[in-house]
């Protein structure tokens, strides 16, 4: 991937991460997408041909936490987590995805590989959709499947309705 990460981005997206509280900062070939007041920021770079999705904390040094070979899992993921701000700032009930090891989405398989990081394949494909950084019981990979699939409007439109209709009603909890 040549060019700015910013250029590759959804226009969508980009709009929606405005709208949500977060800036976003070119860094060269980078971008750096951090929430208000910037004590948590994500890194967008490329590497060796796969795309990094990096976070850091206040003035922690940035740790790689995602990683694949296109963008739209990098935007899916920033879509659930920035998406819980959102929900939580306007009074939203939370948006509670599966992510236990036994409970990927449909036509997803996980599994983790000899470093520990936890990698997400569509069923019956060798080819590696997404890998992240490893946990144990509880695993974003997991519900990050549950998003991969789903059209960029109708997941950022999920995560702004209060029913989070149109793709994930039936995840909205009912406890807050």
């Amino acid at each position: 991937m040549t060019g700015s990460i910013l250029q590759k981005l959804p226009a969508a997206f980009v709009q929606w991460v405005e709208r949500t509280g977060y800036t976003r900062v070119s860094k060269g070939e980078a971008l750096v997408i951090a929430n208000d007041g910037g004590e948590l920021r994500y890194g967008i770079r490329v590497s060796d041909g796969r795309i990094l999705l990096s976070r850091a904390e206040r003035a922690e040094e940035p740790v790689v936490i995602l990683s694949a070979v296109t963008l739209d899992p990098v935007v899916a993921y920033l879509v659930t987590v920035m998406g819980d701000d959102h929900r939580a700032s306007q009074g939203l009930a939370p948006i509670r995805l599966p992510f236990r090891w036994d409970e990927p989405a449909p036509g997803f398989t996980a599994s983790r590989d000899t470093s520990g990081w936890a990698e997400l394949r569509r069923t019956g494909s060798d080819d590696v959709v997404v890998a992240m950084a490893g946990r144990d019981i509880v695993h974003p990979v997991i519900s990050l499947s549950y998003v991969l699939d789903i059209d960029l409007a109708h997941a950022l439109a999920s995560y702004e309705s209060p029913s989070g209709a149109p793709r994930l009603t039936r995840f909205v909890s009912r406890d807050r």
